[in-house]
């Protein structure tokens, strides 16, 4: 009888422990005034972003490609997550995920984010910023009070 017995408890555990630990803890991105921190996050398939707004004004989080985004009980059109407030979405499929907030940005400038799921390549690009300044200028003669543009 206690053989039977250590043989059940021996074959539950070993069921148990077969199986594979799907789920991972979530990623909490913070929502403050203006930005996401961190604005570009890498996370295994399966994991739970969680929004989480500390700032003092009125966010969203929107997925670039309109696929996903905040909802409130209090808004009809989308909502609007203000201090204390989450979202989260959980990203099953491995992609790259641009997001932003509509209050304080579009879908590629401004308050935007990027969320990396699963083992894709992705790098930044920097841009080359070319300054040139205007030869179109308006100087102002203090002397004679009058207006004349430099050519």
């Amino acid at each position: 009888m206690l053989k039977a017995v250590f043989y059940v408890l021996l074959i539950s555990l070993a069921a148990c422990g077969s199986q594979e630990a799907t789920s991972s803890e979530p990623a909490v991105i913070r929502v403050v005034d203006d930005e996401f921190s961190p604005k570009i996050i890498r996370v295994e398939p399966g994991t739970t972003v969680i929004w989480e707004s500390g700032g003092a004004n009125n966010h969203n989080v929107i997925a670039s490609d309109g696929s996903w985004q905040a909802i409130s009980s209090d808004y009809f059109e989308y909502g609007i997550i203000t201090k204390g407030d989450q979202y989260e979405h959980t990203f099953t499929d491995p992609g790259i995920y641009e997001y932003y907030c509509p209050f304080h940005g579009t879908n590629d400038k401004g308050m935007v984010g990027l969320v990396i799921v699963g083992d894709v390549e992705y790098s930044v690009e920097e841009a080359e910023t070319k300054t040139e300044l205007s030869k179109n200028v308006l100087t102002v003669n203090t002397r004679c009070g009058q207006f004349f543009k430099r050519r």
